[in-house]
Order: structure tokens, then C-alpha cells, then sequence
């Protein structure tokens, strides 16, 4: 997939779009950007199809791009140690179980409800069934 990053401008009217030195578009909101960036470089470039390409905003206030950047850099690391945590729980759980360990008991050492005990032994054996054998 093709990416662009597009440097945005505050403006009285809105933001100013820009994709490079020689294009620049303009849009009220930047709810609205990626879809007005795709038209821009549609109209611009009409051979080329810019529907799936992935449009990256940057503010071009470097102080708060960083900040912003720092902001998606440890919300990506949050992600990654849940999906981690996750992982982990289901292992645990069904090592638990498979010692003969209650649910219930499971729950109590591991301070999750047995509810959830419940969904992640039921996660470990949906991922087992869908492995090839």
C-alpha cells in the first residue's frame, strides 16, 4: 500500500494541506483531509488510483508533531503489551486448569473473574482447533 504524509497548517478557513511545495489543498476539518488529499492527487494525477493509499497528517508544528508522534509511538507499545498480556493470561490459565486448578481458584490467583478464566480457556481451545494438524 502507498503512504504519503501531508504537512497541515492552521488556518483562518480551516487547514492547509501540504502535500509537497508544489501541492497544496485546503480542508475545513482534518476529519476530512485524508479524503480531500486522495481527490487532490486524483485530480492531479488521474492514472493513478490513490483510493487505498494510506494518508499520514503531520502538524507542521515540529514541537507538537513530536509530541504527537511520541503520543502514536506509545499507544502502538500499549497495544503490543496488551495483545503480550493476553497472550500470557491464556497460557497461564490453561496451565492452571490442566493442573487441576478451579476455575474459580484461577481466577482468585490470577484477580480476573472466573468469567474471564472462562473466555480465555475458551480463546486457548479456538486457536488450537484452528491450527492444522
Amino acid at each position: 500500500m502507498n503512504s504519503i504524509t501531508v504537512t497541515c497548517t492552521r488556518w483562518d478557513g480551516g487547514w492547509e494541506l501540504e502535500i509537497d511545495e508544489d501541492n497544496i489543498t485546503r480542508v475545513r476539518t482534518l476529519a476530512n483531509a485524508p479524503a480531500q488529499v486522495r481527490d487532490y492527487l486524483d485530480t492531479v494525477n488521474p492514472d493513478v488510483d490513490h483510493a487505498n493509499w494510506r494518508i499520514n497528517l503531520e502538524l507542521s508544528d515540529e514541537e507538537l508533531a513530536a509530541r504527537i508522534r511520541g503520543s502514536r509511538q506509545a499507544k502502538l507499545a500499549a497495544q503490543k503489551s496488551q495483545e503480550e498480556a493476553a497472550k500470557d493470561a491464556r497460557e497461564v490459565v490453561e496451565l492452571l486448569l490442566v493442573n487441576h486448578i478451579t476455575a474459580n481458584d484461577a481466577a482468585a490467583l490470577l484477580g480476573i473473574s472466573s468469567g474471564r478464566v472462562s473466555q480465555l480457556r475458551k480463546d486457548v481451545r479456538r486457536r488450537e482447533a484452528a491450527q492444522p494438524a
